[in-house]
C-alpha cells in the first residue's frame, strides 16, 4: 500500500505499507512501514516495523498513522510471539540505480517493547469518537 502526505512547509512524505505473514494458525502479522520524505532534491527516510492482527487493514492504518502516538515509531524490531525480526534499511546500487533495500532478518533475541498497530489504532478511534461527541455536544468550543 502506498500512500501520501503533504506538510505546509511543502515537504512530502510517501509511506509504504507491507505485511508480512508467518505460517502459524493464529500468528500476528508484522508490518512494515517505509517513509519516504522529500525536502526539495533530498530524501530522508524512515523505517518502522510493528506488528497488527492479520484482519487488521493496511488501508486503515495508512489512514490513522498521522494520529498514533510518536513513541509508536522508530522501532527497528518486533516480535509476533512466534518469531523476532529485525529491520534494516539501506540505499544500495541495483542495476546502476540508487534504491533503497528493506531486509527483515531473524533477530537473536526478544525486543524490549513491540509495537502492535492494532491497539494503536483501537486507541486512535476512540480519540476521535471522543473529539466527534465533543464536537455534537458543543461545536462552538472546538
Amino acid at each position: 500500500m502506498i500512500a501520501n502526505a503533504n506538510d505546509s512547509d511543502g515537504n512530502i512524505t510517501r509511506r509504504y505499507l507491507a505485511r508480512f505473514r508467518t505460517q502459524g494458525e493464529g500468528s500476528r502479522d508484522v508490518v512494515v512501514v517505509l517513509e519516504f520524505e522529500l525536502q526539495g532534491l533530498q530524501a530522508q527516510v524512515r523505517c518502522h516495523v510493528m506488528t497488527s492482527s492479520r484482519d487488521t487493514a493496511l488501508e486503515d492504518l495508512s489512514q490513522k498513522l498521522i494520529y498514533m502516538r510518536p513513541e509508536a515509531f522508530g522501532k527497528q524490531t518486533a516480535s509476533n510471539s512466534n518469531l523476532n525480526v529485525n529491520l534494516t534499511v539501506k540505499e544500495e546500487q541495483v542495476a546502476q540505480e540508487p534504491m533503497f533495500v528493506v531486509r527483515l532478518a531473524r533477530a537473536s533475541s526478544s525486543p524490549k517493547a513491540t509495537v502492535d498497530a492494532t491497539l494503536e489504532l483501537q486507541q486512535v478511534d476512540l480519540k476521535l469518537e471522543f473529539v466527534r461527541i465533543l464536537q455534537e455536544e458543543d461545536p462552538i468550543r472546538l
